[in-house]
């Protein structure tokens, strides 16, 4: 059968009827409790030296995952013998140095391989060179090896932890001071003389290099005088023999983070600091800057915020919306709000690049609710009058019904300007790991801890990252260029990867001879493009790349593209006479999808869920709006009665549907998604992309409500996502971050 775009007519009008009417009800949208981290026991070089009789019987490889309660705990070990490390050979099949039998490692000779433990289901690994060594002891043996160590490590990383990146500078208190960066040398066996011999290339004299030796091993002593365009190489070896060591290392002109009182240094506002009273640090991590729950198990971590007195404190900003905000500027509301209602709270700002050398920021203790209330047999977070971070703010709020804009950032990639424009600099997010929270088993625990990663400027680039654990992760409003490249994106409470605009052609002056009740009259004055012609054809306000990149876990679609609302409503709702002038269509964004993009979004019918787009709660009738119409027996009756429709995964008589790219809002939707540029594998899904699936929303045979349309707009609803009997990404599929790491380049 032909690959093609999942059809079939009714999967639509019911994903457009749950992005009308959402419910009141608390909702538990239940997934796998991924593992937050796995850690060995052993470093990125790591020496396994041991006499004849231990590896007679074996080592036991050590590995631990957090938290204990994840779905999946299991950890499997491999051996790799085909990787090549500078030029020397790890082993072959009819010489191999080793082999792995129940979580033991036996050796057969001298040599270097490469392990790996992953936890089974998930897509955590990690990697480490082993160097196997038999040494009883018993005097002076020739050197074979050498391992250089630096001062810190970091798991699961997309990008090899062989290539470091090193601030020029520390923080002392409220100053910057140049970073000395040491490494250890050790020649193994470890009775072989400890004797070395050591060269930097590409320094440019930018490090002074001091080497001191103890007997056991050799300190080696960088100190830094200037940043480093190219990576510098520092070699080592066990002095007149072929042992050697390699370390590779850029020095970039910002800031080692190893705390968050040195993260706040290179972010936060500061009266006294020059550009505006705003820290504009590129940031180094050196630390994972964690939770105060995962902090009790993973290596080399501080906290994110200040413990006082048993509680956790952090720091954040503020600003106004950028979305928009008439509902609050209408002075006839009914909560007599006003623009300067219209704040959101971000937790940190970065104003330069970072370069995460895959460590971690956890913003969990700022932004996830302090409460707890029992829904369904299950706890599900909620709000206390201690929380900052409260969910986003409205768009339209009316009769308790509420349509919800730009929310909370745990952070924010803000490019300076200035009054000429961009400014010119480079501003790349290397390798970082973001998170707005802890690993959830139930998306509904997402609903007020604001989006992972927002953007605000042009030409900023995410690359070999991971972003997790928001209401949305990747949040881009107006801005051109960003680049998404060789990342894992996933676990949105709606959608994964925001785009659209925050400019707007608002519907004005609309004669009073027209009917606004009447489509054919109304719609020309609610839009100003009709079928991709006029002002705004083709004027992209926002630009977004994706390469070679997973989204993995939404509540709603991996990708979605926003629209404003244009229906009559809102341009003038006679009922409630502040919701008026606010009719309008949205300049235009282009998401382009190259290489190998991949959707990991299988989720049960019932589990697609659009509570976080709008809430139509409870009214001041005291009526609940969510039994206007049974979600899941609308999607059932149909399969009922279209079992052959193709759109539906059906395991042990559980019915799932998949979740890839939406466009919505009622709004003429005016944006793109270009998958020219998919790989061969990856477009072949989508296979007839020139023509995506679309409905209407004043299609009489849908059944919807004229509310919907009176509050939208007319314009039509878009989708694309895979066919069940087509993909190889099914249900239960996992992307793995190691599979990343073949796009990396340096």
């Amino acid at each position: 059968m032909k690959k093609r775009i999942l059809s079939l007519v009714m999967i639509m009008p019911f994903i457009v009827m749950l992005l009308a009417f959402g419910f009141s009800r608390t909702v538990n949208l239940f997934v796998d409790l991924q593992p937050e981290f796995l850690v060995c026991d052993y470093e990125d070089e790591e020496a396994f030296e041991y006499s004849a009789a231990a590896w007679e019987s074996g080592v036991e490889l050590v590995a631990n995952v957090h938290p204990a309660n994840a779905s999946n705990t299991d950890i499997i070990w491999t051996l790799d013998e085909e990787f090549a490390f500078d030029g020397m050979p790890c082993g072959d099949a009819e010489n191999p140095v080793a082999k792995i039998e129940n979580g033991r490692l036996y050796k057969y000779r001298d040599g270097v391989v490469i392990l790996t433990a992953a936890v089974e289901g998930t897509s955590l690994s990690r990697t480490f060179r082993a160097y196997l060594i038999e040494d009883d002891g018993s005097g002076s043996k020739e050197p074979k090896f050498v391992i250089l160590r630096g001062s810190d490590t970091a798991e699961n990383s997309i990008k090899s932890q062989q290539y470091r990146y090193f601030g020029l500078y520390d923080r002392a208190g409220d100053a910057k001071v140049l970073h000395t960066e040491t490494f250890t040398a050790r020649v193994y066996p470890t009775s072989a003389p400890q004797d070395i011999e050591y060269s930097i290339l590409n320094a440019d004299g930018a490090a002074e290099v001091t080497v001191t030796g103890d007997g056991g091993e050799n300190k080696i002593e960088i100190a830094f005088s200037a940043p480093t365009e190219n990576f510098c190489i520092l070699r080592v070896n066990a002095r007149g023999t072929a042992a050697e060591a390699t370390a590779y290392f850029r020095i970039i002109d910002g800031v080692n983070v190893y705390s968050y009182d040195d993260l706040m240094f290179c972010t936060a506002k500061d009266p006294s600091s020059p550009a505006n009273g705003e820290r504009t640090e590129t940031v180094v991590l050196r630390k994972n800057l964690e939770s105060r729950e995962n902090l009790r198990f993973h290596k080399n971590s501080a906290l994110f915020g200040r413990e006082v007195n048993g509680k956790v404190t952090c720091d954040y900003s503020t600003m106004t919306s950028t979305y928009d905000i008439r509902e609050y500027t209408n002075p006839e509301n009914d909560d007599k709000r006003t623009a300067a209602d219209a704040v959101i709270n971000v937790g940190v700002t970065f104003r330069k690049s970072v370069y995460g050398n895959g460590y971690t920021i956890n913003a969990h203790e700022l932004t996830y609710p302090s409460g707890k209330i029992e829904n369904y047999d299950t706890e599900i977070a909620s709000l206390t009058d201690a929380d900052v971070f409260r969910g986003p703010l409205d768009f339209v709020k009316a009769y308790n019904c509420r349509c919800f804009g730009q929310d909370n950032a745990g952070f924010m990639f803000q490019r300076e300007r200035d009054e000429n424009g961009q400014k010119d600099y480079e501003f790349v997010v290397d390798c970082l790991t973001l998170k707005n929270c802890n690993n959830v088993s139930n998306l509904s625990n997402l609903d007020y801890v604001g989006t992972v990663a927002e953007i605000d400027g042009d030409d900023i680039t995410l690359q070999y990252s991971q972003i997790m654990n928001g209401r949305v992760v990747v949040r881009s409003m107006s801005n051109k260029n960003l680049k998404i490249d060789a990342c894992m994106l996933s676990h949105a409470r709606e959608f994964i990867l925001k785009a659209g605009s925050n400019k707007f052609v608002y519907a004005e002056n609309i004669p009073a001879s027209v009917n606004l009740t009447n489509k054919s009259e109304a719609y020309p004055f609610l839009s100003p493009d009709e079928d991709g012609e006029g002002p705004l054809a083709g004027r992209y306000d926002s630009t977004v790349t994706v390469k070679n990149t997973y989204f993995h876990t939404s509540g709603i679609f991996c990708i979605g593209m926003d629209a404003h609302f244009a229906g009559r409503f809102l341009y003038n709702f006679p009922n409630d006479p502040h919701v008026h002038d606010m009719a309008a269509t949205s300049y235009p964004s282009k998401v382009s999808l190259e290489g190998d993009v991949r959707f990991y979004d299988w989720k049960t019918v019932d589990g697609l869920d659009s509570t976080s787009l709008i809430d139509l709660g409870v009214s001041d009738a005291g009526r609940d709006y969510s039994d206007l119409f049974d979600i899941s027996s609308v999607i059932e009756n149909y399969y009922e009665r279209n079992p052959e429709s193709n759109m539906i995964l059906v395991i042990d008589g559980k019915h799932y549907v998949h979740g890839g790219v939406a466009f919505y809002g009622g709004g003429r939707n005016l944006s793109k998604v270009d998958f020219g540029k998919l790989n061969d594998e990856q477009k072949a899904l989508f296979s007839d992309t020139t023509k995506p699936f679309t409905i209407s929303l004043d299609d009489a045979s849908l059944g919807l409500s004229p509310i919907l349309t009176g509050a939208a707009g007319y314009g039509p609803f878009q989708f694309y996502m895979y066919d069940p009997s087509e993909t190889e990404i099914t249900f239960g599929s996992m992307p793995k971050v190691s599979d990343l790491g073949i796009y990396v380049s340096f």
